[in-house]
């Protein structure tokens, strides 16, 4: 039996790109909040009097409308909120935007299909006859993974 290795964060990242890249509907408006990254402490520092605020969420996404959504992607079974992570959350919750924490490429793709960011994503051709073409498969490709960079 293989053991199944488990994507990291970034590649969750990388692969939430990748399916915003692919699939977001028109006029949706996303970024990275590069907030975690170690920093020199004189970076750190100026960046604080710009107004960096610790806890935001890693993706902002701006629907149409002007609405704003957060997305906050950690490892699976290890990844935990910090305290100002949670603040955040909470700040976004009593202000009525949406926010949600993944510990997977696919809680995070199901999440933002369930918002309606995302346009339908085309399921692969199946021959008739096949496992999946009797119902679908477990082992069916996930045609939203566009990055290569794990499979789940």
């Amino acid at each position: 039996m293989v053991a199944r290795i488990e994507p990291t964060e970034q590649q969750i990242h990388v692969a939430v790109v990748d399916l915003l890249n692919a699939y977001a509907r028109p006029g949706l408006i996303y970024f990275h909040v590069p907030n975690g990254e170690h920093r020199h402490i004189s970076v750190a520092k100026k960046l604080k009097k710009m107004g960096v605020l610790p806890g935001v969420a890693d993706f902002v996404l701006i629907r149409l409308m002007g609405k704003a959504a957060f997305l906050e992607i950690k490892e699976p079974n290890e990844g935990r909120q910090s305290k100002a992570q949670k603040e955040f959350e909470a700040q976004c919750h009593l202000n009525g935007s949406p926010y949600y924490v993944a510990h997977s490429f696919e809680e995070a793709r199901d999440w933002l299909s369930d918002m309606d960011m995302l346009q339908p994503i085309p399921q692969p051709h199946q021959r008739s006859g096949d496992a999946a073409g009797r119902g679908g498969s477990a082992n069916a490709p996930d045609p939203s993974k566009q990055s290569g960079e794990f499979v789940s």
